[in-house]
């Protein structure tokens, strides 16, 4: 029990240093105009893996940032406004490193809050339905 309350606070704690990088990261994109997605990463193992899936993404010229986080399970990262990449073409980058994606979520940055997804929420490995984002 001990554990598990100390892996929580870690992983709480480990999302807030992630989410601080936030600010720094959109001073960085520029004018602030981009995409943020979120999913939650199965298979991730420890920050090594976490950190090598994060240089793999960046490599791709619609992604700006890539944050991943292994004790959370949690993804973060910052999109071309104009990007075609969707769930399915994320997953099969992932599947590379072994790894699979749920809980895809794409929403414009409009100043609102990024909470963290909850790994034990979502049951589908893609959504059933469309983002709530749909690019103009």
């Amino acid at each position: 029990m001990i554990r598990n309350y100390f892996k929580f606070i870690l992983s709480a704690a480990l999302f807030t240093v992630l989410i601080s990088t936030v600010d720094t990261a959109s001073a960085q994109i520029g004018n602030g105009n981009y995409l943020i997605v979120q999913f939650v990463i199965e298979g991730l193992e420890d920050n090594y893996h976490a950190s090598e899936l994060d240089e793999q993404l960046r490599t791709h010229p619609d992604i700006w940032m890539s944050r991943s986080d292994h004790l959370s399970s949690n993804y973060l990262g910052f999109f071309d406004p104009n990007t075609q990449l969707d769930a399915e073409e994320l997953g099969t980058m992932l599947s590379a490193l072994g790894l699979s994606l749920k809980c895809y979520l794409v929403s414009p940055n409009d100043g609102s809050l990024i909470n963290e997804l909850d790994p034990s929420g979502c049951d589908a490995a893609l959504p059933d339905t469309e983002s709530p984002y749909e690019a103009e």
